[in-house]
């Protein structure tokens, strides 16, 4: 994934989503009428989980090939939002546990321990035996607003 997709997806964007946009514009007739004159649109957003908002507004402007892009600020935003989303001190988890946690975990019981080499009922085994203890651990972790309910 190219910087920019990883940074909109820092900021919470779907990248693909505005990739579709970017690519729906170039392959427009307003291209090929306007060149590179801005489009801003207006989004109206009515949802309860948006409340306080009333939508977005997005303006996007076709770049030649013969033209290098501007610098965009979004990798500043991306860390400005993902300082305010994951306090210091703190780190983002999978709700669920992960093989590659669980092989991490085994390293450090035992060396001898490869999770790789490990037969599947074993494997699946270590699983179904770590998926409570670690949800209880998450559920038990500081949350960022507060204490752990």
């Amino acid at each position: 994934m190219s910087n920019t997709m990883n940074d909109l997806h820092a900021v919470g964007l779907n990248p693909f989503a505005v990739q579709l946009l970017a690519e729906s514009m170039l392959k427009s007739a307003y291209v090929k009428h306007c060149g590179t004159q801005p489009l801003t649109f207006n989004f109206p957003v009515q949802r309860e989980d948006c409340a306080g908002w009333i939508g977005v507004r997005i303006t996007i402007e076709g770049v030649p090939a013969d033209q290098q892009p501007q610098d965009d600020h979004l990798p500043e935003a991306g860390k400005m939002i993902q300082a305010k989303a994951v306090p210091q001190g703190y780190v983002l988890v999978p709700e669920e546990i992960t093989d590659e946690m669980i092989a991490a975990f085994a390293k450090t019981v035992s060396d001898d321990l490869d999770w790789d080499a490990a037969p599947a009922e074993e494997q699946q085994e270590a699983r179904d035996n770590l998926r409570e203890p670690y949800r209880a651990m998450l559920k038990a972790a500081p949350q960022q607003n507060g204490p752990a309910t």
